[in-house]
């Protein structure tokens, strides 16, 4: 679901480099706290995912791949995810003043 002011909310899970929609969803709503218009019905991802979400990031702590990396090559991937959010941050910006009730200019 879509608000008035054209931000479409939609929950995406990602485990292992895999992504996808959660399986069920909550009661309640998220709500333009303006106007109390429903925007989208919370998501819920299955317990299933949240246990296979926690041994894919033991694995991975166990495996030491972060942990083992330098300082620089850290870095370098921290820029590519910066690279990857930049286009989105009109979006994520609005959605979060939308969310929080916070004027975007804040």
């Amino acid at each position: 679901m879509s608000s008035t002011t054209g931000v479409t909310l939609r929950q995406i899970d990602r485990i292992g480099g895999e992504e996808f929609e959660p399986g069920g969803t909550l009661p309640g709503w998220i709500c333009d706290p303006s106007t109390g218009e429903r925007i989208a019905q919370q998501a819920a991802t299955d317990l299933a995912d949240v246990d296979r979400a926690i041994a894919v990031a033991h694995d991975i702590d166990l495996l030491g791949t972060w942990r083992n990396l330098g300082i620089d090559e850290r870095c370098a991937i921290l820029e590519r995810i910066a690279a990857n959010l930049e286009p989105l941050s009109d979006q994520v910006g609005e959605a979060e003043s939308l969310g929080s009730g916070v004027p975007i200019s804040i």
